[in-house]
């Protein structure tokens, strides 16, 4: 049996003798869930909840025993549920995910989720969670291989932002100049091989640092 989340949805769709227009209903693009069920994209959380209900089976049915590790080599990177939710800012209901299906969280094989969650935390003003899971990013990215690193660069610099600002806060100084000179290493390196920063907010540590 396959065990991708789309295969998944297609195989008791097509069990339930339900069609793609039928399962789609006002809430989702006919030709998204057709990406999905050929594994071509993860559906966002929404939109898996919506699934569930209409195929009458619980969320962790679609979850459980899921070869991530497979699926996302045809996931584009904004296409992973907790991606998806981040980039529409939906941090409440990405906390949500952490806190009520922390095991469906770890299972999540997208390279950014600890950036996700922990950037969540922050935007809600969760400030230690924020911590905990911004500082499990930044070492994984900096135990990661070269090639990782320059496509994920722009979290990375995001992510001591925020550990930046939280040590700011937290009266913090030695720690917040350590993130600080991190950052600009990292940004150096950006800049002298000429790749595009995506965010301008990152450029914040240029002025600290020239100053």
């Amino acid at each position: 049996m396959d065990l991708y989340i789309g295969s998944k949805i297609k195989a008791l769709r097509l069990q339930k003798k339900i069609s793609q227009s039928q399962l789609c209903d006002n809430f989702m693009n006919r030709v998204v869930l057709s990406r999905i069920e050929n594994n071509k994209a993860l559906p966002s959380l929404k939109q898996l909840i919506r699934i569930s209900e209409r195929l009458e089976v619980p969320l962790s049915y679609f979850i459980s025993d899921v070869k991530y590790d497979k699926l996302i080599e045809y996931a584009d990177n904004s296409s992973s549920i907790i991606g998806d939710l981040f980039n529409s800012q939906n941090y409440y209901e990405i906390v949500k995910l952490i806190e009520y299906n922390h095991d469906e969280f770890l299972k999540i094989q997208d390279f950014n989720k600890y950036y996700y969650a922990g950037a969540s935390f922050f935007n809600i003003k969760l400030y230690n969670d924020a911590l905990k899971y911004l500082k499990r990013y930044v070492n994984l990215f900096l135990k990661s291989k070269e090639d990782i690193q320059k496509l994920n660069i722009d979290n990375f610099c995001q992510a001591l932002n925020i550990l930046f600002k939280i040590m700011l806060k937290n009266h913090n100084y030695e720690k917040r100049i350590c993130y600080l000179e991190l950052a600009k290493k990292y940004l150096c390196q950006r800049f002298r091989n000429k790749i595009p920063v995506k965010n301008l907010v990152l450029q914040e540590f240029l002025y600290f640092t020239s100053n």
